[in-house]
């Protein structure tokens, strides 16, 4: 089952760098459905937040890390996405949150340690 997930998520992927939106956004949706189905919708919903976060739809992409981390609080990618999210949004406090988080669980995790960089540069210069 993990390799429909990783499927989907790879057309998602292959859709956006093609240009064609609506195959990602149709491949978004069995996504969806296959997280809602899954007894067990850890992967699925992991799948779900790669897409969302491709997409630039960062509010459901918070929710479900939200979600998944509720299931899984030591997901490491989770938390690496919400640094992300929260660092573009300009969520400067909640993005080193996470990136401390995601590496907490993954010391090599490459774009949170890019992230606590960049957050930590923005919060010593507001201060100076």
């Amino acid at each position: 089952m993990g390799a429909q997930w990783e499927a989907l998520f790879a057309r998602v992927r292959e859709s956006l760098i093609r240009g064609d939106n609506d195959a990602a956004e149709e491949s978004l949706r069995e996504l969806e459905s296959a997280a809602r189905a899954e007894a067990n919708p850890r992967g699925p919903l992991r799948s779900l937040i790669e897409a969302l976060f491709l997409l630039e739809r960062y509010e459901p992409a918070v929710a479900v890390c939200q979600k998944l981390l509720a299931l899984e609080p030591d997901d490491a990618r989770a938390h690496e996405i919400l640094a992300q999210i929260y660092y573009f949004e300009g969520r400067l406090p909640h993005a080193q949150h996470h990136a401390e988080q995601a590496l907490a669980r993954n010391p090599l995790a490459p774009l949170a340690t890019s992230v606590l960089g960049h957050v930590k540069k923005k919060l010593t210069a507001g201060r100076a």
